[in-house]
């Protein structure tokens, strides 16, 4: 079945993307609203996942499009951070089949889909993830400074924390160390290259200066 997400928010649709790829579904992403209709038109899916609050057209405009211009009954998913009451009621009142308030687990989302598509992508308890994956509200990114650290650094926690908080994006200052450091953040980020990201300083230049590098890296990035 085939499944388009709209999102503004580059890791939600990461998030999205790799569960419901890894559960067989077809996906396809958009960051923006224009871009989600149109691929609407062009991939005809079975369901759409779209937030409310996005630059430009809304999620609710989204919704219009398809229920009033297209007259279509696609499935709608609403996962937005979004609480304000008159919004939820004024998308039911335009024919969406659910609303799922930020910050939710990546498996109720799975669960949700499956009623409404009737089919069931959780056939037993030990295909669920173990790790309770959240989709948070907001994507924040996190910039963490580093001076010979090499003995400090926990990477289980850290690992633990971006697989647990698909909302966060880590970015690792390598400020100039002098021991291993560097190598031990590059085993850390393996195997999490969306939420984990390293800037190496190849000198020392204080705290201050490299969460300057780390933010100014996190706005590129």
């Amino acid at each position: 079945m085939k499944i388009l997400a709209i999102d503004d928010q580059q890791l939600i649709l990461l998030s999205v993307e790799k569960k419901l790829t890894e559960l067989g579904f077809d996906i396809r992403i958009a960051d923006n609203g224009t871009k989600g209709i149109a691929l609407y038109d062009k991939f005809q899916p079975d369901l759409v996942i779209v937030d409310i609050n996005m630059p430009g057209m809304s999620g609710l405009e989204v919704v219009k499009y398809i229920r009033l211009e297209k007259t279509q009954d696609t499935p709608v998913l609403v996962l937005s951070g979004n609480t304000n009451e008159h919004v939820i009621v004024d998308g039911f009142d335009l024919g969406i089949n659910d609303y799922m308030k930020k910050p939710v687990g990546l498996n109720e989302m799975v669960a949700r889909i499956d009623r409404i598509l009737g089919v069931c992508s959780l056939p037993s308890p030990e295909y669920v993830s173990p790790a309770n994956q959240m989709l948070q509200k907001y994507c924040v990114g996190i910039v963490i400074p580093c001076y010979n650290e090499e003995e400090r650094l926990s990477s289980v926690e850290f690992q633990k924390f971006a697989t647990e908080n698909l909302g966060y994006h880590l970015c690792f200052v390598n400020d100039g160390s002098t021991d291993n450091t560097l190598e031990v953040l590059e085993k850390l980020r393996k195997g999490n290259e969306d939420t984990i990201s390293i800037y190496n300083c190849e000198h020392n230049g204080g705290k201050a200066e490299a969460v300057r590098q780390g933010v100014l890296h996190l706005s590129k990035d």
